[in-house]
């Protein structure tokens, strides 16, 4: 819905399209734009850069200045009156002189009033930025000049229509289009818009991209197919031939007659609908996890303290649908007890031992496994953090899978002695006394794995058991547990691996003697933290959005707010999606787990043991790399088509100055790898068990984990040629643990360093954020 308005409410044109449609159209089917010049209508601009009105915002003359203010206003209510969800706004002119950049901060300053405005009654406003390095970089500094606000958006546009600029044919033709892109997914990019002059055609008239508009727009597609808008712009440049027996069944007129409607475009939009519907493209958008993880695009959420509050019902469900995840906890268990087998770690099973069920009767008449074969050996496992038993299922779906295994081998075998059979005997123990009525209830109704197993619930935070205390504990079957646990197994792991306290936990659990001194092992063995610096205007608006919401959910509109300065020092859970990562993560911190951690002389002691010390400290350096161009939004598997393609720049002697434009960084994705399970010492040489975060390494099929975001206070530019340099804290007292984090952009030219900007100290001493012990 093109606009032209004048100021003079005499000089309005009515429009057919006001009294034709109804309101509805309006709101869901309908972009408005304000053009810069008078057009026709249905006016079609035939290039992008005529920019008279936002000429006239940086004119001489006061009266022109206003009157454009004006135009500008008057549309923008117009589009709130009839509830368009968004408006186009000009390009700024491609001009190089003196006057730019007094151009550039004029239409900065309208564009904060109007997006101030518009924001009221939920306007988005999308600048038409031409598709090449430069116009990006000056979106970038407009953005930013304007106050960030979180409705201004970038609208992409490819046109053949200006043939003296050349930047975009280079951009889609060359290695560099992938970086271009990159960069532009993280700078708010609403919607992409093909002219027609971009479309080629093919032998029965239709229309079609060329190769590289093709992985173009199927990589848009991909990376931000659920919220990207794709627009047909341009007068109707193809004209298919209508076979004859369909003319013959249509209306004799010309628009009917056409393939393309009565608009021109519908052949066009038929063929990017076409490659919309390619196998990796609905791959990447409509698979299962993919529409479960549709509803956190990009929305924040303050990370769980899972030691100070108990989870909810609903939370432990979602968790527990991460099939891949815990096939990896129950392949580290299987992997695990077939080691200690091999080693003879496992105690024989004794034939006097009782069952600890719940039901007698089971518990004295299941003393064979599927009734034929005698136990041979028993395990027991320690579930540190059961929540409502994943891993109890887990570890038991494991220790079946290791004797079937043992009992197909012994009959391929054609021996006649007996299969080697584990007993298994579960600890599960869990703080949360909601959980544990949950635990206690599947042991009485939740099937034979339940009802028959020597499963003992154990209600009790880990961290407040002394190696005194757990020297009289014992399982439902009289076992003593103090060092007879073979495998003790949590989930405590967070977003940054550490950011949930797994580390003092796992220590304290380690402490208490559960863990048999020699030969215990503990699953996860060690995790290790990854960062990587992002460049996501949404990210960073929705972080400042968090300023304006209540402290305290409970308090409603009228709580205390959080804060401008709590907001953009607090890290936040999210699947980040119009975002960018702009370097290969690297690793951060690291933490270890063996069975003899503590002194032998803590046993001895009757009170809780002290914990070991995790403060950390990391300096971590970053150059803008091609191939991060692969690692998408920082979340997910990396890409290693999209890296070559990009690499293929990086190995160019030259790189074209037009392309060496450098990136604005608005905070750090946090992320993590942990080894489950690995014997160094086997014979088998089986590959480690891993879970992960990280692109480099992403576990597929996991969603229980999205990535830490740590916000900037003040998004930081890097030069094309400049290093970003990252200090990462992780400290503690003796009731809280936080991060603290600094960003430097320095050059490094020879032995001499210069300091370009720096982003200052967030949240020192846990002032804004910590998580509690």
């Amino acid at each position: 819905a093109g606009s032209n308005f004048p100021t003079n409410i005499s000089k309005l044109r009515p429009r057919r399209d006001v009294t034709n449609l109804d309101s509805k159209w309006w709101s869901t089917s309908i972009v408005g734009e304000i053009r810069s010049s008078p057009s026709t209508d249905p006016p079609i601009p035939d290039t992008l850069d005529s920019s008279s009105l936002v000429d006239n915002l940086a004119s001489p003359s006061s009266e022109v200045r206003k009157t454009a203010e004006q135009s500008f206003a008057l549309m923008l209510r117009w589009a709130a009156h009839m509830n368009i969800p968004a408006v186009i706004l000009p390009p700024l002119t491609q001009r190089r002189n003196s006057s730019s950049s007094t151009m550039l901060s004029t239409y900065a300053r309208l564009l904060a009033s109007l997006a101030a405005e518009a924001s009221a009654s939920n306007v988005q406003l999308w600048l038409r930025v031409p598709f090449d390095p430069q116009a990006l970089a000056a979106f970038d500094t407009l953005y930013h000049n304007a106050d960030m606000p979180a409705n201004l958006g970038c609208l992409i546009c490819f046109t053949n229509n200006n043939t003296n600029n050349t930047t975009e044919c280079d951009a889609t033709s060359s290695a560099s289009a992938m970086t271009t892109l990159h960069k532009f997914i993280g700078c708010n990019t609403r919607a992409i818009s093909l002219d027609t002059s971009v479309f080629l055609t093919n032998k029965r008239g239709y229309p079609t991209l060329s190769k590289a508009h093709q992985i173009l727009f199927t990589t848009f597609m991909k990376r931000l197919g659920k919220t990207l808008r794709v627009l047909v712009e341009g007068g109707q440049r193809h004209f298919p031939v209508v076979a004859e027996h369909v003319s013959s069944s249509l209306s004799s007129s010309d628009d009917a007659l056409s393939p393309n409607g009565l608009t021109g475009c519908l052949t066009y939009v038929q063929y990017l609908r076409h490659l919309r519907a390619r196998p990796e493209v609905v791959a990447t958008l409509d698979s299962p996890e993919a529409v479960m993880e549709t509803a956190y695009l990009d929305q924040l959420q303050s990370p769980l303290q899972p030691l100070a509050d108990d989870l909810e019902f609903c939370t432990y469900e979602t968790f527990e649908k991460d099939n891949a995840k815990y096939l990896g906890y129950q392949t580290a268990i299987q992997q695990c007890l077939q080691d200690k087998l091999l080693h003879g770690q496992l105690l024989g099973f004794q034939r006097g031992e009782t069952f600890g069920g719940s039901n007698s009767q089971h518990s004295q008449g299941l003393m064979m496994y599927q009734d034929r074969f005698p136990y041979s050996h028993s395990v027991s496992i320690l579930v540190v953090g059961a929540g409502r038993g994943p891993l109890v299922r887990a570890a038991l779906l494991a220790v079946e899978a290791v004797n079937v295994q043992s009992i197909q081998q012994q009959s391929s075998s054609l021996q006649q002695h007996s299969p080697i059979i584990i007993f298994p005997r579960l600890i599960a123990l869990e703080k949360n006394l909601n959980a544990v009525l949950f635990l206690r209830s599947l042991r009485t109704h939740g099937g034979p794995m339940w009802e028959t197993m020597d499963i003992t619930i154990v209600h009790a935070d880990v961290r407040n058991i002394s190696p005194s205390m757990a020297k009289t504990m014992s399982t439902d079957s009289g076992v003593p547990l103090f060092q007879s646990v073979d495998i003790m197994v949590s989930e405590l792991l967070g977003s940054f691996s550490d950011n949930e306290l797994s580390p003092e936990c796992l220590q304290a659990a380690i402490q208490t003697g559960f863990l048999k001194p020699n030969n215990g092992v503990c699953i996860p063995q060690s995790y290790q933290s990854f960062v990587a610096p992002v460049s996501s205007m949404r990210l960073h608006a929705e972080a400042r959005a968090q300023a304006y919401t209540p402290t305290k959910s409970t308090d409603g509109p009228g709580g205390q707010p959080f804060g401008m300065l709590r907001a953009m020092e607090t890290p936040y859970v999210v699947r980040p999606y119009a975002a960018s990562q702009m370097c290969t993560e690297k690793p951060c911190f690291e933490f270890r787990h063996v069975s003899d951690l503590s002194p032998p002389s803590v046993f001895n002691s009757s009170s809780t043991p002290s914990l070991v010390d995790n403060d950390q400290f990391a300096t971590l350096e970053f150059r803008i790399d091609h191939a991060s161009v692969g690692s998408g939004c920082g979340y997910g598997p990396l890409d290693a088509a999209i890296s070559s393609i990009s690499m293929e720049s990086a190995t160019d002697t030259v790189v074209p100055t037009n392309f060496r434009t450098g990136v604005t960084i608005h905070g750090i994705l946090g992320t993590f790898e942990a080894v489950l399970y690995h014997n160094n010492s086997s014979t088998t040489n089986k590959a480690p068990v891993v879970l992960s975060t990280a692109p480099s390494s992403f576990s597929k099929g996991m969603f229980s984990w999205f990535p830490l975001y740590f916000p900037l206070k003040e998004p930081i530019h890097v030069p094309y040629e400049a290093t970003l340099r990252l200090n990462i804290w992780r400290r503690s007292d003796s009731s809280r643990v936080w991060y603290e984090w600094l960003f430097e952009v320095v050059l490094l030219p020879g032995r001499a360093e210069v300091l370009l900007s720096t982003s200052g100290i967030h949240n020192p001493n846990g002032r804004s954020y910590f998580v509690s012990l």
